[in-house]
């Protein structure tokens, strides 16, 4: 994943029966920007395409479309 990506959110657990299947969600994000964390996760800086809200959020939570 890089800066400029598009992605969708993948939710775990959606239907809330522990199953933990992924589901992706409809909405598109943009990725605004990348940090590391200091264990080595990456966090990702991302805005909603359809109404510019904007939130970071664990790189392993996206799906690049």
């Amino acid at each position: 994943m890089k800066i400029g990506d598009l992605v969708k959110l993948i939710i775990d657990d959606c239907d809330g029966t522990g199953t933990n299947t992924p589901i992706l969600t409809d909405e598109v994000f943009f990725v605004l920007g990348i940090t590391s964390t200091l264990d080595g996760d990456e966090d990702d800086l991302v805005q909603c395409v359809s109404d510019s809200t904007y939130f970071e959020c664990d790189a392993t939570n996206f799906w690049v479309i």
